[in-house]
């Protein structure tokens, strides 16, 4: 018998697709964004892909990203991710520019879901963030980042019904980067896993964040990982 919660997001799906005839899907490559394709492929007439990067062309992001291209035959647009602006803003492993913090001030998550709607001519954008994946998920996410045409159909999902959908429908889990990261991201786990396994992508996003190698010498010289 299907999960209730599964078929739930079935029935808003649908309810959707007849307001809308073109769905953009923010899809970072885990198991929850490739939830939230699925459920899109299967009701709307057109579906467009969008992977927000925080540094463009790594290998780890393609391989992630190749199963869109393989199953669904999918065009994936690519824009920088917020994590990008607010690193910069706040020189995270980089050196501070007060003119660029100033001016990246202004971008926020719905900036730049805005220019999405703008590129692509849709009104709609799925997002699939749940409120299980961390307390502030939970009670600060929701609150700050919402637009009315942008969804969360996994909202209150936990990891489990993910997981359960994707077996269900024969998609493969993604791997992951880092201990709590499934993306690419400045945690120390996820800088040192990219070090360790991708060290070509882990050379590129030095070109970005000049100061990351700090991670790994301080795991060389005082174990902290």
């Amino acid at each position: 018998m299907e999960y209730t919660i599964i078929k739930e997001a079935h029935e808003q799906m649908a309810a959707l697709a007849k307001k809308h005839f073109v769905a953009v899907v923010a899809c970072s490559g885990g198991k929850d964004s490739l939830c939230c394709l699925d459920l899109a492929v299967k009701h709307f007439k057109r579906v467009i892909p969008v992977f927000m990067f925080l540094v463009p062309d790594l290998r780890f992001d393609e391989e992630r990203l190749s199963i869109i291209k393989d199953r669904w035959g999918l065009k994936i647009l690519h824009y920088p991710h917020l994590l990008l602006f607010k690193a910069y803003e706040n020189s995270i492993y980089c050196k501070k520019s007060i003119r660029m913090a100033k001016f990246l001030k202004e971008f926020g998550l719905n900036e730049i879901y805005k220019a999405i709607m703008h590129d692509t001519g849709a009104n709609l954008i799925i997002n699939g963030a749940k409120e299980t994946d961390s307390l502030w998920r939970k009670t600060k996410y929701f609150k700050f980042y919402t637009m009315d045409n942008v969804i969360y159909p996994l909202k209150k999902w936990r990891k489990n019904d993910v997981l359960a959908y994707l077996q269900m429908n024969g998609i493969p889990v993604p791997a992951s980067s880092g201990h709590q990261s499934t993306g690419v991201d400045l945690s120390t786990p996820s800088l040192l896993w990219m070090h360790d396994n991708y060290p070509d992508d882990f050379a590129k996003m030095e070109r970005y964040f000049p100061f990351i190698g700090a991670v790994v010498k301080r795991r060389e010289w005082h174990g902290v990982k």
